[in-house]
């Protein structure tokens, strides 16, 4: 009975990655990747939030400078491993939904490039339906 549950389960997980028969590890490998991709766009977002609350302090000219450098030095790297990690998954799993939609927010929200995101939002609802 586990055993049916199981692969009922897995099933239904290799659907929503657009792709059949998945193997156990290949789900692992997609959350994982998920996950660190998911990570490397948060930090996109609060290095961004954080360039732009040093910029809002109206004390010491001279630290702000250095802060700033900083957190632009912080979100060009995380730009960078994210822009990467995306470009992998993209390339691996071409046919997920949820991963297309990810991609669609990164492309709002750090690039700020609503043409691209409307290319992802409509290769994920190709995928959906």
């Amino acid at each position: 009975m586990y055993a049916l549950k199981r692969k009922a389960a897995q099933d239904s997980k290799s659907s929503t990655l657009g792709q059949d028969g998945l193997r156990a590890i290949d789900l692992m490998e997609f959350d994982t990747g998920l996950e660190k991709t998911r990570r490397y766009h948060m930090h996109c977002l609060s290095s961004m939030k954080g360039f732009w609350r040093v910029l809002a302090r109206q004390n010491s000219k001279n630290s702000s400078v250095d802060d700033l450098l900083t957190k632009l030095d912080e979100w060009e790297s995380a730009l960078r491993h994210a822009t990467k990690e995306y470009g992998w998954m993209l390339e691996k799993y071409q046919t997920s939904a949820q991963l297309l939609r990810m991609h669609a927010a990164f492309c709002d929200d750090v690039l700020n490039s609503e043409r691209k995101a409307m290319v992802q939002r409509e290769k994920a609802k190709q995928f959906e339906g």
